[in-house]
């Protein structure tokens, strides 16, 4: 049910900035065993990835899992979590946008269970250190362009807080760990908050 709130975020953020901050821009990327952008209707009618039973080989070519995604159907894998491909997706986005302030706000209740190396897609069952260790390449990327993520968890598992305080460490963003009833409240407040509104 967490997408309910994921989406509720994205669309109280959009109302927000179309009546208030005109000038900014919103895109909405998804990520699952890759990552894409979520345009216009698709936001509304968006749902969560199936799991999938199937064994799928654990590495596979990026260009062949992009087929598979287009034809859709038991083929694809799509329930990992690859916040690597996520931030990188973003990345590409915000580095076509003229404006000087930049923000990514992630939002997610898993660690990183997939990742891309060299155009391999690698698929694990947990968060393996190296899966790790490329994601928070792609933040050294995003720090390095200036821009800023701020993370919000909905988990309490330890080992997710010990990933987002190393997104923390590298980016100098900020992180929260919040209920999915209360995500919309915690990421609109931070955003007019950044805008320096004063917010009671």
């Amino acid at each position: 049910n967490k997408i309910y709130y994921a989406k509720k975020v994205a669309l109280s953020l959009k109302e927000l900035i179309l009546r208030c901050f005109p000038g900014d821009r919103l895109h909405v990327v998804g990520f699952y065993t890759l990552a894409k952008e979520i345009r216009g209707a698709e936001l509304v009618s968006l749902q969560t990835m199936p799991i999938e039973f199937e064994n799928h080989p654990r590495t596979m070519s990026y260009r062949e899992l992009k087929v598979r995604e287009e034809k859709g159907g038991h083929s694809f894998p799509s329930d990992y979590t690859n916040i690597q491909e996520g931030l990188r997706v973003s990345n590409d986005i915000l580095r076509r946008e003229p404006c000087s302030e930049k923000q990514i706000f992630l939002i997610t209740d898993g660690e990183p269970t997939a990742c891309v190396i060299d155009g391999v897609v690698y698929l694990e069952g947990s968060p393996l250190p190296f899966v790790m260790s490329q994601t928070l390449r792609e933040v050294v990327k995003s720090t390095r362009n200036n821009v800023r993520i701020t993370t919000f968890m909905l988990s309490e598992d330890a080992n997710l807080r010990d990933f987002v305080a190393s997104i923390g460490k590298i980016n100098k963003g900020k992180a929260f760990f919040s209920a999915s009833e209360t995500l919309a409240q915690y990421v609109v407040v931070d955003y007019l908050k950044q805008k320096k509104y004063a917010v009671d």
